[in-house]
C-alpha cells in the first residue's frame, strides 16, 4: 500500500495524524501495518503540536499502538527535539515510551540524555531514568529554567528525573539561585 494515512483523536479528544511512504499487510494479521518513512502529528492539550519522524515502524490498528525504529526524531512546537532509537507510541493516550538510549535537546541549548523516556499526561508529565546526565548553558539557563515543566522528580533509589507542568519565570529566577548558593 502506498501512502497510508492514519488520523484519530487521542482518549482526551486531541487530534493526531500518522502517514507513511508505504506499507505492507500480512493478509493472516490484517491489524498490523509495517510502515516505511513514517511521519506523524500529535496535537498536545496546551495547543503544542509534537511531529514524529521514523525510518521504519509498526503500527496496530486494534491496540492503537505504533512501535518505532530506526532513527526516530521527535520535534515539539516549543523548540525540544528528541532523539531516539526505538520507541512506543500509544495513539489513543499520546503516551510515548523508550527503554533505549535517548537525547532530548532543550530550547536554549539545554541536553539531556538517558536510557529511558516516557511521556505521560499527554506530554505534561516527563520522565527520563537510567543515568539521567542534564547540561545547561549558563547564559541561558535562567530562560531555559522557565520553559522547563515545573515540577521534577529524582530520586537515587529510582533513577528517574519526572517534569510535570511549565515552569514561571519567578521560579526559574529561584531555582537558579538556589544553585549558585549549593
Amino acid at each position: 500500500m502506498e501512502l497510508p494515512r492514519v488520523s484519530g483523536f487521542s482518549s482526551d479528544s486531541q487530534p493526531y495524524e500518522l502517514t507513511a511512504r508505504a506499507a505492507t499487510q500480512d493478509l493472516t494479521k490484517p491489524d498490523i501495518l509495517e510502515l516505511r518513512d513514517i511521519s506523524g502529528m500529535v496535537k498536545l492539550k496546551d495547543g503544542q503540536r509534537v511531529t514524529i519522524k521514523s525510518i521504519n515502524g509498526v503500527y496496530d490498528t486494534k491496540g492503537e499502538v505504533l512501535r518505532l525504529n530506526d532513527d526516530i526524531t521527535l520535534n515539539s512546537t516549543s523548540g525540544y527535539e528528541a532523539h531516539l532509537s526505538e520507541a512506543t507510541v500509544n495513539t489513543a493516550s499520546s503516551n510515548i515510551v523508550s527503554e533505549s538510549p535517548v537525547e532530548v535537546k532543550l530550547p536554549n541549548k539545554g541536553l539531556i540524555k538517558a536510557n529511558r523516556l516516557e511521556v505521560m499526561e499527554n506530554g505534561a508529565l516527563i520522565l527520563f531514568g537510567g543515568g539521567v546526565e542534564t547540561t545547561l548553558d549558563q547564559v541561558s539557563k535562567t530562560r531555559h529554567l522557565a520553559l522547563l515543566p515545573r515540577k521534577f522528580w529524582f530520586s537515587p533509589r529510582l533513577p528517574i528525573l519526572r517534569c510535570r507542568g511549565r515552569s514561571t519565570a519567578k521560579r526559574a529566577n529561584q531555582a537558579d539561585r538556589g544553585s549558585r548558593a549549593m
